[in-house]
């Protein structure tokens, strides 16, 4: 089966701005904004989450565009370089950071 990653490059949906989306995002994975916007904002794009099944992937592409943020959902056969570091994003009906 086809593995997938959830890919963040910055951009936002219209009317929203940075502080709003991070501020959102936050709230959701139950994290300092400050802190997630200096993971996330950064000038390459963010994998947030791999080896997800196509429609595992469409759940956090849903998640983060009802907070304002596109996505990408890549297949991994395509290589996205930066991570969130040693944290991931865990999806148990919710999206956090652990």
């Amino acid at each position: 089966m086809e593995k997938f990653s959830v890919v963040f490059s910055g951009k936002l949906k219209d009317g929203w701005t940075q502080e709003r989306v991070t501020s959102k995002l936050g709230q959701l994975f139950k994290i300092d904004p400050v802190v997630l916007g200096s993971k996330i904002f950064t000038s390459s794009s963010v994998v947030l989450k791999k080896d997800l099944a196509l429609e595992e992937a469409q759940k956090y592409e849903a998640a983060m565009a009802e907070r304002g943020a596109y996505v990408e959902i890549l297949s991994q056969k395509k290589t996205v370089k930066g991570f969130l570091g040693s944290e991931s994003i865990k999806w148990n009906g919710r999206l956090r950071i652990k």
